[in-house]
C-alpha cells in the first residue's frame, strides 16, 4: 500500500469532516443564535480504543445552524426513502435467496440499513481528538486506526469468508449467477433518493470548500492558508520540535492540514521501531507504517501533541481563527444561505 502522507491525508481530507466519524453529540443551535455565546462542553474521544478524526469546537460555529438544517432535511429524505424501500426489501431478498439456492449457492439475507449522513454536524475542528485526561493520552495516543479499512459488520465477514470459500472459479460462478442477465440479483438496489437535494447540498459544498484548499468563485481558499493560522501551525510546530518528537517544518508536510493532522499522519507511518515511511510515495509501506498499533513511538507523538495544543493554546486560538473565517464566508454569501432557510421553512410547514 503506497501511504504518502500527503495522498492518504488528502484522500480523507473530507471525509473526516462528515458525520459518519464519532463524536460527541453538541446542542444544534436554532436560527439566529449567537453562536460566539454558547460555549460547549470540553471536548475528549470517549472511545479511547479508536481514532476519531475530527474534535468537537469549544463553541458553536456559524456554520452549524446550515448543516443542522441539511441534516434534518437529509434525515427527512432518507425516512422517506426507507419507508418506500422497506415495502419490496424482503421480498427482492427472499427471492434472490431462492433464485441463489437453485444455482447452487448461499445467499445471506441483509437488513435494509440506512445511509449515513456526509454532511458535518459544524461545530467541530479539523483536527484528530485526544483524550481529556493525560494519562488517557499516554495509554491509548490517538486510538487505533488503518488508512482504508472500514469496520466490518458481522454479516458482511460472513459473506467474506463464504465467497473465499469458493476459491477463484466459485466465486466467478457466484458473481455471474448473481449479475448476469436475468441474474438473480436483478431486483436487488432498488431505487435512490428521489428527491431534490441542491438546495441544501450546493450550500453544504460550498461551506466545505473552507476547509479542504478549494476556492470558489469569490476566492474563498483554505483556512490553512491564513496567515494567522500558519502561525499558529508554526508554534506549534516549533513546540513538538523542542519535545524531539517532529522535525520543525513537519506541521506543514500536507499544507491542506492543521499540524495536528499532520502528526496523525506521521504516527500513522511510524513502525514499532520508530521508523518512518518517507513523505514523497516512494515505498510501499507494511500494515506497521500504514497503521495505528498503540506502539510506543506513536504515543510519544500523541503525548506531545496534547502538551503543545495545551501550550500553544491551539484548540482555543483554531477555534477562534475558525469562527471568524465562518462567520466571513456566511455575510458573503447570505442570499444562498438565505434561501437555504426559506426553503427549509416552506418543506417543514407542508
Amino acid at each position: 500500500m503506497n501511504t504518502s502522507l500527503s495522498v492518504v491525508a488528502a484522500a480523507i481530507a473530507i471525509s473526516i469532516l462528515g458525520a459518519g466519524c464519532s463524536v460527541q453529540t453538541q446542542p444544534e443551535p436554532s436560527l439566529g443564535t449567537s453562536s460566539s455565546q454558547i460555549q460547549l462542553q470540553p471536548a475528549g474521544r470517549q472511545d479511547l480504543a479508536h481514532a476519531e478524526l475530527i474534535t468537537p469546537s469549544p463553541v458553536v460555529m456559524p456554520f452549524a445552524e446550515y448543516f443542522s438544517i441539511a441534516r434534518q432535511a437529509e434525515a427527512a429524505a432518507i425516512d422517506s426513502w426507507y419507508v418506500e424501500q422497506a415495502k419490496s426489501h424482503d421480498r427482492e431478498q427472499a427471492e434472490t435467496a431462492r433464485c441463489m439456492q437453485d444455482a447452487g449457492f448461499r445467499w445471506f439475507v441483509g437488513e435494509l440499513q440506512k445511509p449515513e449522513s456526509e454532511i458535518p454536524s459544524g461545530s467541530t475542528l479539523p483536527i484528530p481528538d485526544l483524550p481529556l485526561d493525560s494519562a488517557d493520552v499516554a495509554a491509548y495516543g490517538y486510538g487505533r486506526w488503518t488508512a482504508g479499512a472500514d469496520e466490518d459488520s458481522s454479516e458482511t465477514a460472513e459473506f467474506d469468508a463464504y465467497i473465499e470459500s469458493l476459491g477463484q472459479d466459485g466465486a466467478v460462478a457466484f458473481y455471474k449467477a448473481l449479475f448476469d442477465d436475468p441474474g438473480c440479483g436483478k431486483t436487488l438496489g432498488g431505487e435512490g433518493l428521489q428527491v431534490d437535494t441542491s438546495w441544501y447540498m450546493g450550500p453544504v459544498t460550498a461551506m466545505q470548500s473552507m476547509f479542504v484548499g478549494a476556492k470558489d468563485g469569490e476566492g474563498v481558499g483554505s483556512l490553512m492558508s491564513e496567515a494567522a493560522m500558519q502561525t499558529l501551525n508554526s508554534d506549534w510546530g516549533v513546540c513538538m520540535a523542542d519535545k524531539g518528537v517532529l522535525e520543525a517544518d513537519d506541521w506543514r508536510l500536507d499544507p491542506d492540514l492543521a499540524g495536528p493532522m499532520n502528526a496523525f499522519y506521521i504516527a500513522v507511518a511510524t513502525g514499532v521501531d520508530g521508523s518512518r515511511v518517507p513523505a514523497d510515495g516512494s515505498v510501499d509501506a507494511d500494515v506497521d507504517h500504514s497503521s495505528l498499533t498503540g506502539s510506543a513511538a506513536e504515543m510519544r507523538i500523541a503525548v506531545a501533541d496534547q502538551q503543545c495544543r495545551v501550550q500553544t493554546d491551539y484548540v482555543n486560538r483554531f477555534a477562534a481563527l475558525q469562527f471568524e473565517a465562518e462567520a466571513a464566508w456566511v455575510s458573503g454569501h447570505k442570499a444562498m444561505l438565505d434561501q437555504m432557510v426559506a426553503t427549509w421553512e416552506q418543506q417543514e410547514h407542508k
